[in-house]
Order: structure tokens, then C-alpha cells, then sequence
């Protein structure tokens, strides 16, 4: 019989060992990650291979420290990597020209009401402070 059972593999820090020490430098990177909001407690403690409660301490015991000791050492790849200037020139032209076309098509609509107001004498706007009828 074989034993077609697979590891389950955590993605964790290098090969460490249960229960081996972090460095500061890892803790306060971990925490930071939290912190910022890059990543939750839960998937933090999946990713490194941790517990809850002792990612918890840690949040506890550097939140005591000075605000620059609690900085990440290195910066995440998304803060590295703004988004070019050209990509977001071309969505700020795309939902301009979209708001054009709402506002051309609201300004049809308001026409077309005003013209059959006006041919058909039917009131067909809604008056305010109108209620619903009973029917």
C-alpha cells in the first residue's frame, strides 16, 4: 500500500525550526506588515508560522517602543513600485469622458420629458411632497 499522502508546506521563514527564535528585525518586519494593514493577523501567522497569541505579545511589546524603532527595516515590494503617471492620465481621461456621456444622455432624457410634457399635456415629473395613492 502506498502512503500517497502529502506534506503540507508552510510558507514560512527559510527552513527554521519549530519553536527557534526571530530575530528583532523579523519581528518588527512581521508586525509592521500587520500594522500597516499589508497583510492580517491570521494570514501572518499562516505565512511565518506562528501563533496567534505570540504575534499578538509582539504587537503588544513593540507597540511600547519609540515610533522609529518600530519601523519596518525594508520596504514592501508594493510601496517600491508607484503606479506611472501615464497609466492613471489615462483613466482620469476615460471617466472624464464617461461623465460627458452621462451628463449628454441626462440632458436627453430631461428634453424628451419637456417635450412630451408639452405635446401630450401630461404632467409626467413628480411633484414634491407627493404621496403614493392607495390603489
Amino acid at each position: 500500500m502506498t502512503n500517497n499522502r502529502r506534506r503540507k508546506t508552510t510558507a514560512g521563514i527559510g527552513n527554521r525550526r519549530p519553536y527557534q527564535r526571530l530575530t528583532e528585525a523579523q519581528k518588527r518586519n512581521i508586525v509592521g506588515e500587520v500594522n500597516q494593514g499589508l497583510i492580517g493577523i491570521r494570514a501572518a501567522c499562516r505565512k511565518y508560522g506562528l501563533n496567534r497569541n505570540t504575534l499578538r505579545s509582539w504587537r503588544v511589546e513593540l507597540s511600547l517602543l519609540t515610533p522609529e524603532e518600530t519601523l519596518p527595516t525594508e520596504l514592501s515590494p508594493d510601496m517600491t513600485d508607484p503606479q506611472p503617471n501615464s497609466t492613471l492620465s489615462r483613466q482620469v481621461k476615460a471617466l472624464t469622458k464617461a461623465l460627458a456621456q452621462a451628463q449628454l444622455k441626462i440632458s436627453g432624457y430631461q428634453t424628451m420629458i419637456e417635450v412630451a410634457e408639452d405635446k401630450l399635456k401630461i404632467k409626467i415629473r413628480k411633484k414634491s411632497g407627493t404621496k403614493r395613492s392607495n390603489e
